[in-house]
This record gives structure tokens, C-alpha cells and sequence, in this order.
């Protein structure tokens, strides 16, 4: 049987699960994508055309589709459309740009089909799952799905690594099919972990999966906060092991919005012997041992300037030239690869640019490459007003979810809902550093927790 079909057949099972749970039951679809979201990573490439179609795609459509079939059903109304946040207008401004600038930019419209749908497509997720969270028991929901797709995930590494080393690949007889249902995140470790990639896909992308993930544990174990903080402790660790300087970046932010939002009360929460006079103490300890410990990270990483600094810094070089170019339309939605290496040969054979040895390197090893950042595509892509509408719809929805949180009294370290916006406070600082916000897996979860925070009612509403 050629494997094709088989990965054919399973991303079409999984996506018809999540469509057949979407248009009976909303809620009950967001929380199947949720739960499969960390777990499969199945993409099947059509021969040499450089096309595919993979399982993040298909589960996009499927749960957009159980949505459209919610406001077909209910007349355009819902849950959702009782509050209409702010960040909901920005993603219409942004949106309402991309396609202006996809006319305006020169780039067939074309070939920028998947970049516009790319962006629909999140937009739409966001809209789903401020519909579902708008309703108590949904969210619960969402909650668990979100805990267990991420336990299965660290017991499929565990179970992997620890005791079988077990590779899951697939390939078909023209090798355009892979599988990796098992994978290690641990780059950096040879006695222990066999590194290969996998779901959340590089250490950034895992590692921002990871901060928005533990920050939502408290989200679940309402019981006991001190869940929350034994997830969070073990976040620098890991990071440490796969060598994502970007998440230990996005944990200094996590650490110190929980700082800035429970002071005192943070403290006392893991032990109640804790006068506030040790409190206020530990509170800048803690800060102080973060910062060196990620100071110490990078300074101890071998490879550190060669392999994360300069090429991102010839990344940056290269775009700023670019979006001089063309600043009002930019190159056109999803083409930056193409608008850069077509880019970096103009100017190299001018004398502009000089090639790096890193460049060089990846280019002989055919490695992908991308901004390595999500606010740096933005402006490639859609031009300066682009780049800036795209700010002003992150910067802004972190705002506008503080500020709800602080209307409702849920920004505290007892409420779940400030846990969350740490965590998507973190991973959006990330974001300058990879383009995370181009990452469907991490990408769906941040605007799921991002609803979760825009939806937030007060304890008495909510009884």
C-alpha cells in the first residue's frame, strides 16, 4: 500500500473527526483540534512542486467549517457577537490590508492565495474559540483538551527517548511522505535523546508551545496553583537542554508578568509560612536568579553568535533593503522566501551583500529558511502599514485582555485567566525572534488562550 494514501487517509479521518464534532457540536470541535493539535504532524508533498497538504491545514478547514455551519445555524448570531472585542477589528483591519496590498504589491494574486488563507484561517480560529469560550462549560472543555493533548505529547517524548527510542517514518516511493509521530526536543543532549524533528517542529516553535502550555496549566487545576509554578520552574531546564534562547527569553517575560501581577500574593501562594516581609525578599531574588540564568544559557551555548545572532542579524539586513524597496505594498502575502532569495542574489551580485559563512552553509544544505520573525514578515509581506496594523493587533490585544481582566478583578495569581495572558505575553516577545505567529500549532493555541482572556466574567456573572 503506498504510504501516501495512508497519510492521505489519516489527516482526512482526523480532519472529518473535528468537522463531524464542529457542526454537531461546536465546543466539542475546538476541543478535539486542541487535543490532536500537539500530537500529529502528518504533511504529504505532491512530487517536486513544492505544494503539500498536511493535517494542520485540513483541521483549520474542518473546525472553520463547523463554525460557519454555528452562524448559519443561529442566524449570524451567537455567543460570540454579544461582545465584540477590539483585537476582533483589528484582525478585520489587518486582514483588510493584506488583501489591498496583494493587489498593490505586483506579486500575482495568485501565488498569494495560501498566504491570505493562512491568515483567514487564524483569524476564523479566533473567532471559534471566543464563540465556545464565551460559555462556562466550553471552556472547561477547551481546558482539559488543551492538558491532555499536552500530556500525551511529553509521554509519546518520554516513552520515546527513555525506554524504546522508537522513529515513526513513512516513505513512499518518490519520498514525499513523512510521519513523525514520536519525536525528542532535546538537541543538545547525546546521552540520553535521540533528536529528530517532530509535532511542535524546532526548539523556538516547541519551546513557545511549551510557556503557553504551562501558563495554562493553573487554567486547570483550579485546585491548586502550585501546579502552575512546578510547570513554570521546569520550563528553564528544558529550555536550557534544547538550546532555545527565544524561550528563555519569552520565560523571563512569563516570570516577570506574574511578578508584576501577584507581587506578595505570589509568594504566599506556595507556602503560607511566608511572611509578606520574605516575600517582598524573594520577589527580586527570583528576578535576579532568571536573568542570570539565562545570561549563563547564552553565554555557556557553543555557537551561540554564528548560529542564532548573525544569521538573524543578515536576516534582518537583507529585509530592511527589501522593505526600502517596496514600503507601502511590500512583496506580497507568503512569498518572503521567494521576495528574499531573489533579493539577496540581486544584491550580492552588486556588491551590496556579502554572503555569510552560515548562508553559504545553509544554501549547500538546501535548510529551509524564514524571517525568524513573525513582526519582520509582517513588514516584508504587507508593507510598513501592513507591519504596523499587524503591531498594533498584538500589541493591542495583549492590552485590551489586561484591561479586561483588570474590569472583571480576574488579574490576580488566583485567577487562571492571568496565567494565560503571562504565557501569551511571553510567547509574543518570542515572536520577534521566530515567526511564531506563522506556526499553526502554537499559533491556534495562543489565540484559543487569547479568547480565553477576552471572555473572562466576573465570579458573579459566571454563577
Amino acid at each position: 500500500m503506498n504510504p501516501d494514501f495512508l497519510a492521505i487517509g489519516v489527516m482526512a479521518a482526523g480532519a472529518a473527526a473535528i468537522a463531524a464534532a464542529s457542526l454537531r457540536n461546536l465546543a466539542a470541535g475546538g476541543a478535539l483540534f486542541l487535543l490532536l493539535n500537539p500530537i500529529v504532524n502528518v504533511e504529504v508533498a505532491f512530487g517536486e512542486t513544492g505544494r503539500s497538504v498536511s493535517y494542520d491545514k485540513l483541521a483549520l478547514i474542518a473546525l472553520a467549517a463547523g463554525f460557519a455551519w454555528r452562524v448559519l445555524r443561529s442566524g449570524g448570531g451567537g455567543a460570540m457577537l454579544k461582545r465584540r472585542p477590539l483585537t476582533l477589528y483589528a484582525w478585520l483591519a489587518w486582514l483588510a490590508w493584506s488583501l489591498a496590498a496583494a493587489w498593490l504589491s505586483g506579486a500575482p494574486v495568485r501565488r498569494q492565495f495560501w498566504g491570505l488563507a493562512e491568515a483567514a484561517a487564524y483569524f476564523i480560529t479566533f473567532l471559534a474559540f471566543l464563540d465556545i469560550c464565551a460559555r462556562e462549560a466550553s471552556r472547561e472543555r477547551i481546558l482539559r483538551a488543551i492538558l491532555c493533548g499536552g500530556l500525551v505529547m511529553v509521554a509519546a517524548v518520554v516513552l520515546q527517548n527513555l525506554a524504546f527510542h522508537v522513529p515513526w517514518k513513512i516513505r513512499g516511493w518518490h519520498s514525499s511522505f513523512r510521519a513523525d509521530l514520536f519525536y525528542s526536543p532535546f538537541p543538545l543532549s547525546n546521552l540520553f535523546f535521540y533528536f529528530r524533528p517532530g509535532p511542535i517542529g524546532n526548539p523556538n516553535f516547541l519551546a513557545a508551545w511549551l510557556l503557553l502550555w504551562a501558563a495554562s496549566v493553573p487554567l486547570i487545576f483550579r485546585f491548586s496553583r502550585r501546579a502552575g509554578f512546578i510547570a513554570c520552574a521546569a520550563l528553564p531546564a528544558i529550555f536550557a537542554l534544547n538550546g532555545s534562547q527565544g524561550g528563555l527569553i519569552g520565560f523571563v517575560i512569563l516570570v516577570l508578568a506574574l511578578l508584576w501581577i501577584g507581587g506578595p500574593r505570589l509568594m504566599k501562594m506556595l507556602s503560607a509560612r511566608v511572611s509578606p516581609a520574605k516575600a517582598r525578599l524573594l520577589l527580586p531574588l527570583a528576578g535576579a536568579s532568571v536573568l542570570l540564568l539565562t545570561a549563563a544559557s547564552l553565554a555557556t551555548h557553543s555557537g551561540f553568535m554564528e548560529t542564532s545572532v548573525s544569521p538573524r542579524v543578515y536576516i534582518h539586513r537583507v529585509a530592511g533593503k527589501m522593505i526600502a524597496e517596496r514600503p507601502w505594498a511590500g512583496h506580497g502575502s507568503g512569498l518572503f522566501l521567494e521576495s528574499f532569495l531573489r533579493a539577496e542574489k540581486e544584491y550580492a551580485d552588486k556588491g551590496e551583500l556579502k554572503i555569510i559563512p552560515w548562508r553559504t552553509r545553509a544554501q549547500k544544505e538546501g535548510r529551509p529558511l524564514h524571517a525568524h520573525s513573525s513582526y519582520l514578515n509582517a513588514f516584508v509581506e504587507t508593507g510598513l502599514p501592513g507591519g504596523l496594523l499587524f503591531l498594533c493587533l498584538m500589541a493591542g490585544g495583549l492590552l485590551e485582555a489586561l484591561l479586561h481582566l483588570r474590569k472583571t478583578g480576574r488579574l490576580s495569581p488566583g485567577a487562571p485567566e492571568a496565567w494565560a495572558w503571562a504565557g501569551c505575553a511571553g510567547v509574543l516577545l518570542q515572536a520577534g525572534t521566530e515567526i511564531i505567529f506563522s506556526f499553526p500549532k502554537t499559533a491556534c493555541l495562543y489565540w484559543a488562550l487569547m479568547a480565553l482572556c477576552l471572555t473572562a466574567r466576573k465570579a458573579a456573572d459566571r454563577e
